[in-house]
């Protein structure tokens, strides 16, 4: 993948040898990848990606945790009434 700082653009990408769209998404103040797979192809790609960030440090959260990292740091989502 890119180091395109950009956010919100998009890459198609082969991960564990199945296609994904990889997104530039920023949630928590830090920009990241969201990898957008056929249903049938998520379980492979989540393990081939586990093991691959394993040795980085990569560790499951809850997708609450995301709420609690942007109040940290400061760019909370909007909310809609």
């Amino acid at each position: 993948m890119t180091t395109d700082k950009t956010q919100m653009c998009v890459q198609l990408v082969t991960v564990a040898g199945h296609s994904a769209r990889a997104v530039r998404l920023s949630f928590v103040g830090e920009l990241g990848w969201e990898l957008h797979v056929p249903n049938s192809a998520a379980e492979r790609v989540y393990e081939a990606v586990w093991q691959a960030g394993r040795q980085c440090g990569l560790v499951n959260a809850g997708y609450r945790a995301i709420d609690s990292l942007s109040i940290e740091k400061g760019s909370t989502l909007p909310v809609s009434v």
